[in-house]
């Protein structure tokens, strides 16, 4: 008797210490009162392809041997190649995933669906469709059910006509409407509209702003610059009057999309007058946006939102122009671009650490780059996911507050500057250690 009632002490003890506020809701009051410091999950670009096969030729999307051309694809993915992701790949980066310590929420910044490059195998609106409901429920299955929400945006391959999409209502977001409801999203007729929304997060004053880039890109001829009554107007007319009343309401926001401004070589890539309303929305509301995350693009830069006399502008950061001359401006907004877990360089996926005490709730503290080497995985042949980098190590940085990146800018346009260096290999995911 006395051994089985010191057991029972024994588990109480253990059962006391045990920290169930933590892991039983993403945002729980003793984060909130206590200024814990808590993490989230940014991946993009999964690109799924049922299609992949090993030892195939990267001239036919990794989908065919070839008579004329090097079957070189390789199991785990073929880096540097228009080929897609293979199972393998995906399923090894969710396993990755589960054995992470608890995240708070989830930012997935689009692109499910392969791409529509094989002629010979041209997607189906049912591969669309499938493809979508396919990594809705590896999200769903991974975190919804373990109370962690997942916040997602609309892709440009996601849709069925790549990079096409015409103002809503329409079937696909239709579509799209049923297959995130899972995801217990706030998605209002707005979304049927546009595919886009507003969520807040329960018991916390974090706000998400999901933007359908697709309302905003050059490149879809459905659309056309946002003049009065267009619908990337009305989208951002829609966005001006959410963070009007968030701000109003003292609460923090997240924006997300899928395509940024910027593509990879720095070349703007929304319609001139979306651009512009865009940039001065983030520039007269940047004091409670948070952090801008999107991806698109599979690399890993930043672009400043700046304000000097001449007003609001934006400045990306890539390696073939190496900043100089921003000594006047004040940098009020950074923009991250995630690289994609697509091997078009190596794989990669992030997770940042944010402060949640009351008075600075949701400011960016640091975040951590996972990659997967993948010179590495197939000599091997293991998938592993390790640390590529840390932003305030490698950077010196003291936060991810804008005026630590303004720092960072004007070491960027120093003469032999380190920073920049890192910069650039970081910029293509460590590809050139490959």
């Amino acid at each position: 008797m006395r051994t089985i009632i010191m057991l029972y002490v024994a588990l109480l003890i253990i059962f006391a210490t045990l920290d169930f506020s933590v892991h039983s809701f993403p945002f729980s009051q003793t984060r909130l009162t206590t200024g814990i410091p808590a993490k989230f999950l940014h991946i993009t670009d999964i690109h799924i392809d049922p299609y992949y096969r090993p030892y195939t030729s990267p001239a036919f999307s990794c989908h065919r041997r070839s008579l004329n051309s090097p079957n070189t694809a390789l199991p785990y993915g073929t880096v540097g190649t228009p080929c897609d992701t293979p199972f393998i790949t995906a399923n090894a980066t969710f396993n990755f995933l589960h054995e992470q310590s608890l995240v708070q929420f989830v930012v997935y910044t689009g692109d499910s669906v392969r791409h529509d490059r094989d002629k010979l195998m041209e997607r189906t609106k049912a591969e669309v469709e499938e493809g979508n409901k396919m990594v809705v429920q590896w999200f769903v299955d991974e975190f919804v059910k373990n109370g962690i929400a997942v916040i997602p945006t609309i892709g440009n391959n996601d849709v069925y006509e790549h990079d096409f999409l015409p103002p809503g209502p329409t079937p696909f977001l239709n579509t799209l409407f049923h297959i995130w409801k899972p995801l217990n999203l706030n998605l209002t007729s707005s979304f049927l509209r546009g595919g886009y929304f507003r969520h807040d997060i329960p018991d916390s004053p974090l706000t998400f702003i999901s933007m359908n880039s697709m309302y905003l890109y050059n490149v879809n001829g459905l659309v056309g610059d946002c003049t009065e009554g267009t619908i990337g107007w009305e989208m951002l007319r829609w966005m001006t009057g959410e963070m009007r009343d968030l701000k109003g309401k003292e609460r923090r926001v997240a924006i997300l999309q899928h395509v940024p401004p910027f593509d990879a070589k720095g070349r703007i890539a929304y319609f001139p007058k979306c651009y512009e309303m865009y940039v001065d929305i983030l520039g007269r509301y940047s004091d409670i946006i948070i952090g801008h995350f999107a991806g698109h693009t599979n690399d890993d830069t930043i672009a400043f939102v700046t304000e000097s006399s001449e007003g609001y502008k934006m400045y990306p950061v890539v390696k073939e122009e190496k900043p100089a001359n921003n000594s006047n401006k004040n940098v009020v907004l950074v923009l991250n671009n995630a690289p994609s877990v697509i091997p078009a360089n190596n794989p990669g996926l992030r997770i940042y650490h944010y402060a949640t005490s009351p008075h600075n709730y949701g400011h960016l503290l640091d975040y951590v780059q996972y990659y997967v080497n993948m010179t590495q995985a197939h000599l091997v042949d293991s998938f592993e996911y390790e640390i590529e980098y840390t932003a305030r190590d490698a950077y010196g940085l003291e936060s991810l507050e804008p005026k630590e990146w303004m720092k960072l800018l004007r070491e960027f346009e120093q003469d032999d500057s380190e920073a920049w260096k890192k910069y650039c290999l970081y910029q293509t995911v460590s590809e050139t250690d490959g």
